[in-house]
């Protein structure tokens, strides 16, 4: 069994350096100097992975970094999935996704992918602080017309989300 990820320490991870051999399109340990991350804090979970609150000591900048649940770890197809997660949010260059910035495995084997920071509250915390359900209906219809105009563009690039929510906004 895989120890589970300390926040507020520094871990070695290994850089993503092309398909490699393991099937998941993860680097080999063979690997050249990995990167640096220290993890912060859990920030968010969700069914397949956990986000954190990191800092790229190589670049000197905070980072949202998403890894794979230690439950996952031996589930190939769900590595699958996680990965595609990261190259399909990679592909996508729109104000409203948020930029991937690299992909990689965590010591323990379980991949993860590093992406800008996002700093704020959720569509959800916002709407939960309103008093009546028409407060500031004007705000709201433009976060929500922003919304509509990012599925637009994803939309156009054959992506689907498929856990669209205020909790993900």
């Amino acid at each position: 069994m895989t120890q589970p990820l300390d926040p507020n320490q520094t871990v070695e991870v290994t850089p993503r350096q092309g398909a490699g051999a393991n099937g998941l399109g993860l680097s080999q340990p063979d690997a050249p100097a990995p990167a640096r991350l220290e993890l912060l804090e859990e920030i968010a979970r969700g069914g397949m992975g956990a986000i954190l609150r990191g800092r790229d000591a190589d670049l000197g900048r905070d980072v949202a970094v998403k890894v794979l649940l230690e439950d996952h770890l031996g589930r190939p197809e769900l590595a699958r999935r996680f990965l595609e997660e990261a190259r399909i949010a990679g592909r996508l260059q729109h104000p409203g996704v948020v930029p991937v910035y690299a992909l990689g495995r965590m010591p323990d084997g379980r991949p993860y992918f590093t992406m800008k920071l996002i700093k704020g509250r959720t569509l959800t915390a916002l709407l939960a602080e309103r008093k009546d359900p028409a407060a500031d209906r004007p705000r709201f219809l433009a976060v929500f017309e922003q919304v509509c105009q990012t599925l637009a563009y994803a939309h156009a690039r054959g992506v689907i989300h498929r856990d669209l929510k205020p909790s993900n906004v």
